[in-house]
């Protein structure tokens, strides 16, 4: 009787050690996935950070006065109106402009 107690406390020993094991091996290959998950995310970060910079400076070379009048000329066929068909607009709360 004391040889088959004393393997069947060795046998939940060892399925104890198992579990633990499988567990750390478990919880290592989270670790290691969360690890590349985060480097693809940093990555993808980078990536927005960039476009985000170039939608800036696009938006800073369309909102200049210069670049507005060139694409309206150029890539739309706008073209200046003749100085008698300009019209001085006032507003009632300004002064008279010469």
């Amino acid at each position: 009787m004391r040889v088959f107690l004393s393997n069947t406390g060795l046998g939940g020993l060892g399925i104890g050690v198992l579990l633990l094991a499988f567990f750390a091996l478990w919880e290592r290959n989270r670790m290691i996935h969360t690890g590349y998950e985060i480097e693809r995310e940093k990555r993808e970060i980078n990536l927005l950070r960039r476009a985000h910079q170039d939608w800036l400076a696009e938006r800073e070379s369309l909102s200049g006065l210069a670049r507005i009048d060139w694409i309206a000329r150029e890539r739309l066929g706008m073209v200046r109106p003749e100085r008698k068909d300009q019209r001085l607009l006032q507003d009632d709360d300004e002064k008279e402009i010469p």
